[in-house]
């Protein structure tokens, strides 16, 4: 009856707040109260004193008596001291010492104790998934509810372009070792190489250099590449979104930046889930290099989390940058389309296509049936192809000899 909120009190008449009544009080009383049992010592002292507290409620008399074993599982794993003592004790003989209740204790202390420890390592192990999902929710929530997310965008976008530009041009490695050709090609995949030709040439990356921007913030330093007209890369940027703006409309825009932020995050954001998962489940085996497994969790979450960032930033870049308004008024259907969907739904289905398999009649241009063409209705369990009257390319035949 621990922890159910069982309160035996004894009345002679029952009350409205008690949830169990005894109408023997006197009875009772004069034998001593309600007496508890426990069978066993459990791990939690907790539990233990719950039970004894089921008796001698609101000054009622009451009493509580523990049994336990040598061989319960509680004193076999951790009740270790005092052990020779009880070498020469008689089996059938009943121990009590106070002695024996302190190693309980001390046993339901240890315990505890280690549970303590394996809670306090899963809510570590949480703490750095909390911090990286507040990051994550706060963004597609802002997404979500509809909120102006321009200049999110717009700075996923320029960090997008420094990373390409940190990637074929380091700050580390000489000018003349940088590959410009890449960093334009790879700048003409994330923002369309048309738009980029339009704004800036190749050979303004040639004689490009990094700078530090002012005012950053926590002592992290952040870099943008000036090229050899004198813009940085973020303004590069800016103008490319502003020009991509004009031409698909601003609310074009604001709806293709919400709907692509929200599936660029929901689709990383499940994988970035299963790695870190997969690096929970074999981060222990740090401990035999002498490191602690929590440390190195927390380092290799963090790169994974910056990775997959990286990951939705070019993707909504290049996403946005790629979408073309389709035109439903001046488009036309294809005819080549038609029959190709046409043949797939022949050999999808293998029923009668409407036609009469036989004997069809050849006409001039005048209406007149000069020839008489007999066909030969095979089986279908013949191969499709050339031989085969009910194989896509011989229905299409029949019909342009008809429609002829």
């Amino acid at each position: 009856m621990a922890g159910q909120s069982t309160d035996i009190v004894l009345e002679s008449e029952a009350r409205p707040e008690d949830i169990a009544h005894t109408s023997d009080r006197d009875i009772i009383t004069g034998l001593g109260g309600l007496h508890i049992i426990g069978s066993e010592r459990h791990e939690s002292r907790r539990i233990d004193n719950q039970l004894r507290g089921r008796a001698g409620r609101q000054g009622d008399p009451g009493s509580s008596r523990f049994y336990i074993s040598l061989d319960d599982e509680l004193w076999r794993l951790f009740g270790t001291r005092g052990q020779f003592l009880l070498k020469s004790w008689d089996e059938d003989e009943p121990v009590e010492a106070g002695i024996i209740s302190k190693q309980i204790e001390r046993a339901q202390k240890k315990v505890e104790l280690n549970h303590f420890e394996g809670r306090k390592h899963v809510l570590q192990y949480d703490d750095v998934m909390n911090v990286q999902r507040e990051v994550i929710y706060r963004e597609r929530r802002r997404a979500l509810q509809g909120a102006d997310i321009r200049d999110t965008v717009v700075d996923m976008a320029q960090k997008a372009a420094i990373s390409e530009a940190d990637k074929h041009a380091p700050r580390a490695v000489r000018p003349e070792e940088w590959d410009t050709r890449k960093l334009y090609l790879g700048l003409g995949k994330l923002f369309g190489l048309g738009a980029l030709k339009a704004q800036v040439e190749e050979d303004a990356l040639e004689d490009a250099s990094w700078q530090e921007l002012p005012d950053n913030a926590l002592g992290n330093p952040s870099y943008d590449l000036i090229l050899k007209d004198g813009r940085g890369l973020n303004e590069l940027v800016e103008k490319l979104y502003q020009d991509r703006e004009n031409a698909l409309g601003t609310d074009q825009v604001r709806g293709l930046e919400r709907w692509q932020v929200m599936r660029s995050i929901d689709e990383h954001w499940m994988e970035h889930l299963a790695e870190m998962d997969y690096l929970r489940d074999a981060i222990w085996q740090q401990g035999y290099a002498q490191r602690e497994p929590i440390g190195v969790y927390r380092q290799e979450g963090f790169t994974l989390f910056q990775k997959m960032l990286g990951e939705i930033r070019r993707e909504v870049t290049s996403a946005i940058f790629d979408y073309d308004v389709p035109d439903f008024e001046h488009e036309e259907a294809s005819p080549e389309l038609g029959e190709m969907i046409e043949a797939r739904l022949v050999d999808a289905f293998a029923g009668g296509d409407g036609l009469d398999d036989g004997t069809l009649l050849a006409k001039d241009a005048d209406g007149i049936d000069n020839d008489l063409v007999m066909t030969t209705q095979n089986t279908r369990e013949g191969a499709p192809g050339e031989g085969n009257p009910d194989s896509a390319s011989n229905r299409a035949a029949r019909r342009a000899k008809r429609r002829e």
